[in-house]
């Protein structure tokens, strides 16, 4: 009888932890800026039909080993916050003025 009021208040906890566990990642904000300035890069500088620009976002995934699902996650979190936001494409843009230099 323990032991099975035990099991039961077990499965009750259970459900209620299980719906805040999440698969979605947020990805660490220096990997995010690398990846963000690879996209906007290649979608700047790379005139491509649809298939092609979904083609080269999915290869910068694969370069950094990140889900497509928890980069626009990621993407959702720094847009919950104006200032979150502001910060990351500061950095954003400080990488990619960078990377300007470093070519010129």
């Amino acid at each position: 009888m323990i032991l099975n009021l035990n099991l039961r208040f077990s499965l009750i906890i259970l459900l209620f932890l299980l719906p805040g566990c999440s698969d979605d990642k947020i990805i660490e904000q220096d990997k995010l800026v690398l990846i963000y300035s690879d996209l906007l890069i290649a979608q700047d500088t790379v005139s491509l039909d649809d298939k092609s620009l979904d083609s080269l976002r999915q290869s910068v995934f694969k370069k950094y080993n990140v889900a497509e699902k928890d980069y626009e996650n990621t993407i959702d979190y720094y847009n919950e916050d104006l200032k979150r936001w502001e910060e990351f494409f500061d950095k954003v843009t400080a990488h990619i003025g960078n990377l300007k230099t470093k070519t010129d």
